[in-house]
């Protein structure tokens, strides 16, 4: 073979795998954008199934129902609050509560707070939601993706409790 023959071959395969390197790595970007993607998805589903089953419930004084929620993969608990500044105020007492999550309990912009925090456009705030503790706010812990609540109507909102 002569030499010519030789850097053309050695040019073909620099390109070659300088191509297949820019393919892998344009598909693992791809692939990482589409994962961010499913973890939204997975909150914003979580986030309508609650607000629709919780406007279902307000309305039924009295009645209960246990409800299992998805979660993305990578959140530990969700925390729900009653808002209400009797609570509110004491949330600096609280040592599980850091400081981003009193701020937003005790703004009254989300009742619903994922740890650790994921951010929607629009956060989880359910109308007229109390929760059934003596703190005001209950934090469920996520097992296999999932959380199980007791969501009972009080005629104009819900009581959120442990099943």
């Amino acid at each position: 073979m002569s030499k010519k023959s030789q850097i053309q071959q050695a040019f073909f395969y620099i390109l070659a795998i300088f191509i297949i390197g820019t393919i892998l790595l344009l598909g693992v970007k791809y692939v990482g954008k589409i994962m961010d993607q499913l973890h939204t998805v997975d909150l914003v589903t979580f986030k309508t199934s609650l607000e629709d089953d919780s406007e279902v419930m307000a309305v039924k004084y009295g009645s209960w129902e246990k409800k299992d929620y998805i979660v993305p993969k990578d959140i530990k608990k969700m925390c729900f609050f009653t808002i209400d500044p009797i609570y509110s105020n004491k949330c600096d007492q609280y040592e599980e509560l850091d400081p981003l999550m009193c701020d937003l309990w005790q703004s009254g912009q989300e009742n619903v707070i994922a740890v650790p925090f994921m951010e929607l456009e629009s956060g989880i705030n359910l109308t007229n939601m109390e929760v059934k503790n003596i703190a005001g706010y209950h934090c469920f812990a996520v097992a296999e993706k999932r959380i199980s609540i007791k969501i009972t109507g009080k005629g104009n909102g819900v009581i959120v409790s442990e099943p």
